[in-house]
């Protein structure tokens, strides 16, 4: 059976062995943790995962379709300056940049060094049953 147990220092063997076998994903930094867990087999107590939950920093822009195209990007600028600023302040390792326009992830790309990420973005809204 496997179960999920706070996360201890010793674990850190364990967890660097299996990423080992699978680096592309990362081992994320112990920053803005909401909570961390290590999955363990608990007849042999081999470390089998590990688990967590981080805050997660998501910049949302909402623009007047009307506006041209200078007022725009002086828009985009000004509001990516503030999310910027605001989020290293709070302390924030990454700010996530969703959008559905390929132009604008160039723009994003191109002017503020937005890197792709791996995968698909998935939502799960708590507040819902």
């Amino acid at each position: 059976m496997i179960i999920s147990r706070a996360f201890m220092m010793e674990d850190i063997k364990g967890i660097d062995d299996i990423y080992e076998k699978q680096s592309e994903f990362g081992v994320p930094s112990l920053e803005n943790v909401v909570i961390n867990s290590t999955l363990v087999d608990s007849v042999t107590g081999k470390i089998v995962g590990y688990g967590a939950v981080k805050i997660f920093a998501e910049a949302i822009l909402l623009l007047d379709k009307e506006l041209e195209k200078r007022e725009k990007a002086q828009a985009v600028r000004e509001a990516m300056t503030t999310a910027i600023i605001f989020s290293k302040d709070a302390g924030i390792e990454y700010l996530y940049l969703i959008t559905g326009s390929d132009s604008f992830s160039k723009v994003l790309r191109k002017s503020y060094l937005a890197k792709r990420v791996p995968g698909e973005t998935l939502m799960i809204d708590l507040k819902e049953n």
